[in-house]
């Protein structure tokens, strides 16, 4: 029994490691997927912020070319980036993805508003009042002022996902080391209990062989208990039939035939007379026989039978 446990106890360990060693893989696949896509995040974002200082890059450049020369072409890129630029800020700011990036991107966003609105403005002076008017708003450099800062806010941000990307970067090779560590574990703890599991198979082995010539011996016994209790079983069930059949009588001298019906059920082979005494008579009288003739008489007196004598069951042998 104790070799038994010890088996389903081993079968278990083996089970449990080699499904640690199948999970393995798909706990690494799981992270590294995870990990890829926040770099990807990371990324796309980056690219986004990347997209929009271009974006102010190029309607600046649309804007000087307008304002030295007054022609509507140079205006082309300005007049895009009015169109995209809203669409790739609300883009961003719903794409940040923690409290401190939120608040990067709507100080980017803010700036580069502002950036757009003093090209606006710029673009409108110009229209309206002439290359000189224009020149001292473009003066005051407060268009540069916003690139500038700009530039320094993506800037910060870029410098920030590179460090993120190292950091996942490092990471994931950390994973793949645990990884590494967990299959290699895994595996000499399923070598050991493997050499455990064959040294319990051996002993068991023996045992079982043991418990087999006991169980031989024990068997034979069980037989004979068996055969026993079935006996006795039987001979339980006509005596509760004759009790059920003797108290569905109407007087006890009407016994006869029932009791000697059942023992010579109960007592096959065996021969016997049944007396009883009547109310007010003197004499025990014959109510049946069974089994070999029986040589009793008709009557007998009470003193005649040796269970009314001793006061007590008796039978006689031989």
């Amino acid at each position: 029994m104790r070799s038994k446990t010890h088996i389903q106890f081993a079968i278990l360990a083996v089970f449990l490691v080699m499904a640690l060693v199948a999970a393995v893989p798909f706990w690494l696949d799981r992270q590294t997927t995870t990990l890829v896509q926040q770099l990807r995040t990371e990324l796309e974002q980056q690219q986004r912020l990347d997209s929009i200082l271009d974006a102010l890059r190029d309607a600046e450049t649309g804007q000087r070319g307008f304002v030295i020369t007054g022609n509507e072409v140079f205006l082309e890129p300005y007049l895009r980036v009015q169109q995209t630029l809203p669409l790739a800020i609300r883009e961003a700011k719903d794409k940040a993805g923690s409290d401190a990036e939120r608040a990067r991107i709507w100080r980017i966003a803010r700036l580069a508003e502002l950036k757009l609105a003093e090209l606006d403005e710029t673009i409108a002076i110009r229209r309206a009042d002439g290359f000189a008017k224009t020149e001292e708003v473009v003066g005051s450099l407060r268009g540069k002022v916003y690139m500038d800062e700009l530039r320094r806010q993506i800037g910060m941000r870029q410098a920030h996902t590179e460090a993120r990307r190292e950091e996942l970067r490092t990471e994931m090779l950390a994973a793949s080391n645990r990884s590494f560590t967990v299959s290699v574990g895994a595996t000499f703890i399923n070598i050991c209990v493997f050499g455990a599991l064959l040294t319990v198979l051996a002993r068991m082995l023996r045992e079982r062989r043991e418990t087999a010539r006991q169980l031989e011996q024990k068997a034979a016994q069980l037989a004979a208990a068996v055969e026993l209790s079935t006996r006795q079983n039987r001979e339980l069930r006509i005596v509760a039939e004759m009790l059920r059949a003797v108290e569905a009588l109407p007087s006890s001298l009407d016994t006869g035939p029932v009791v000697a019906r059942s023992f010579s059920r109960l007592l096959p082979g065996a021969g016997g007379t049944f007396f009883a005494l009547g109310a007010g008579e003197a004499r025990l009288r014959q109510l049946a026989r069974w089994g070999a003739a029986s040589n009793q008489p008709a009557e007998i007196a009470p003193d005649d039978c040796w269970a009314l004598r001793h006061g007590a069951r008796y039978k006689t042998i031989g």
